[in-house]
């Protein structure tokens, strides 16, 4: 078991709950204890550019005590392969002892939210309503406006809507729902299916490992 210091650089702001995941990731392949801190208020203070190598460069020049950098982008339309040396080619600007995992979801982060159906259903009060099959949910074209369908749905279907939608859900509301689904976001659960969190999974237990590894030598 090691104790580990971590950084997440996310795509966006909506996407730091995933420090909560990756907490539990860490926890559950080796780390006994471990945090992940999000870069906003130092990217806010900063300014670095919106390209991962000038955010990289920052987080190094400011704090480069981290033993594990997580690096967020989804693949979008570009695919996991070309997003995955985008991040690779950024993060050589980092100085020091420092690791990589690259957190990529196929074409959005949505997509992983989707996988958890019980926690849509406590989410929205009552079971998900047009809910996409799991293995297809990498294939989907835009999953975050397939999540906003579902909770809509859900939620017409939970006021007694019957399918019929009430009114039009907010985007602050789905925002809400959102951050609750990402943050809760079990890690055993379905989304272990999916390629793109399967590969999150092995870098993370690797990358633990080699931080472990460093600590006895």
């Amino acid at each position: 078991m090691v104790s580990i210091r971590c950084a997440l650089i996310c795509e966006g702001s909506s996407d730091e709950g995933l420090s909560l995941v990756l907490e539990h990731l860490c926890r559950a392949h080796g780390a006994s204890e471990v945090s992940v801190e999000t870069t906003r208020s130092l990217f806010q203070l900063h300014r670095p550019g919106k390209d991962v190598a000038s955010q990289v460069r920052c987080l190094c020049r400011e704090d480069p005590g981290f033993d594990i950098l997580f690096i967020h982008r989804d693949a979008d339309a570009d695919g996991i392969d070309a997003r995955r040396r985008e991040i690779e080619r950024g993060f050589e600007a980092w100085e020091g002892s420092c690791v990589l995992v690259c957190v990529i979801p196929i074409r959005e982060t949505e997509a992983w939210l989707l996988a958890d159906r019980a926690a849509i259903g406590e989410c929205m009060g009552a079971p998900p309503s047009n809910m996409p099959k799991l293995l297809q949910l990498e294939e989907l074209r835009q999953p975050k406006e397939k999540l906003f369908e579902v909770l809509e749905s859900t939620e017409a279907d939970g006021c007694g809507g019957r399918g019929r939608r009430k009114r039009k859900m907010t985007g602050l509301e789905f925002s809400r729902h959102r951050r609750f689904l990402l943050e809760g976001l079990e890690i055993k659960g379905e989304v272990t299916k999916l390629s793109a969190w399967q590969r999150l999974v092995e870098q993370v237990e690797a990358r633990i490992g080699h931080v472990a590894q460093l600590r006895t030598n």
